[in-house]
């Protein structure tokens, strides 16, 4: 055909034939790069989420070190809370403390059956495998504003305390120009109170 064997036309034929090959040539010597220029693409968006998490599982970590550092220097206020022995002595001194804080007076204290050592406990009565009450019974006289205000102060002790029950009474009446009888009136107050202790 004229067309065909036509020169320009062969030429043209040979620069499209010899850009179709190189094309494909190409093509297949690139795509491994290509395919992994995506792959490790893809890796490296991988691996950033991985750090990210890594990051903030470090941060909790070290927020809970923290908080366990904090946690550490309570540990002493927490054992005087409930201690591994009955310390019954200093639990009556806290109580006497008070008492002379608030300006009243505590009386007939009464401990019946304290342990020595906690393998002693007869007459005291667990509440848990760990746990042992302690039996108090006492007396306090005051004014009733002073008299109130030891009771509060003495269930927000350090050492665990809990009233069992209270029974009021009128003590005397003092001499007062205060026209508030409640600060003019001595009363007395039978408490019965459960202190506690940890045993094994």
């Amino acid at each position: 055909m004229p067309f065909i064997e036509n020169q320009k036309t062969k030429s043209y034929s040979t620069v499209i034939f010899f850009f179709l090959v190189l094309s494909m040539f190409s093509w297949y010597a690139i795509r491994p790069t290509v395919q992994t220029i995506l792959y490790l693409q893809r890796e490296i968006k991988d691996k950033t989420e991985v750090n990210k998490k890594m990051d903030e599982k470090i941060a909790a970590l070290i927020e809970a070190n923290s908080a366990y550092e904090n946690a550490q220097t309570l540990l002493p206020a927490l054992s005087e809370t409930i201690p591994s022995t009955p310390e019954a002595l200093d639990l009556v001194s806290q109580m006497q403390r008070l008492g002379g804080e608030k300006n009243v007076t505590i009386s007939s204290l009464q401990m019946n059956n304290v342990p020595l050592t906690t393998a002693s406990v007869s007459g005291v009565s667990k509440t848990n495998q760990s746990q042992t009450e302690l039996p108090i019974l006492f007396t306090i006289e005051g004014l009733y504003p002073s008299t109130v205000e030891f009771l509060k102060e003495l269930i927000t002790m350090r050492r665990l305390v809990t009233i069992q029950s209270i029974i009021l009474s009128p003590a005397r009446q003092i001499t007062s120009s205060s026209p508030d009888p409640a600060k003019s009136s001595m009363i007395k107050v039978l408490v019965n109170l459960l202190g506690y202790y940890e045993t094994k």
